[in-house]
């Protein structure tokens, strides 16, 4: 399952999804390439993106002062109407 997962394009369904959507993404992530979560928030019309700067893949952990930042931003955003 994991590898069908791994191999499935589910590009077309991103259109689909009308919440405001928090997109956080490690600068130097080597994994996931910028324009990769470019094209997601492009595709997606309620979203934002949050680059963040010096953290990779796992950006929550790499910098998790900055990240829940974001998250706690954001979610704020949301209560009080303005996402």
């Amino acid at each position: 399952m994991l590898r069908a997962m791994a191999k499935a394009d589910l590009r077309d369904v991103l259109g689909t999804i009308r919440l405001p959507t928090l997109l956080l993404y490690g600068q130097d992530d080597q994994r996931s390439p910028l324009a990769v979560v470019k094209e997601f928030h492009d595709r997606m019309p309620d979203s934002e993106l949050v680059v963040i700067p010096g953290a990779g893949h796992i950006c929550n952990m790499e910098a998790p002062a900055e990240f829940n930042a974001h998250v706690r931003r954001f979610l704020r955003s949301l209560v009080s109407g303005k996402a």
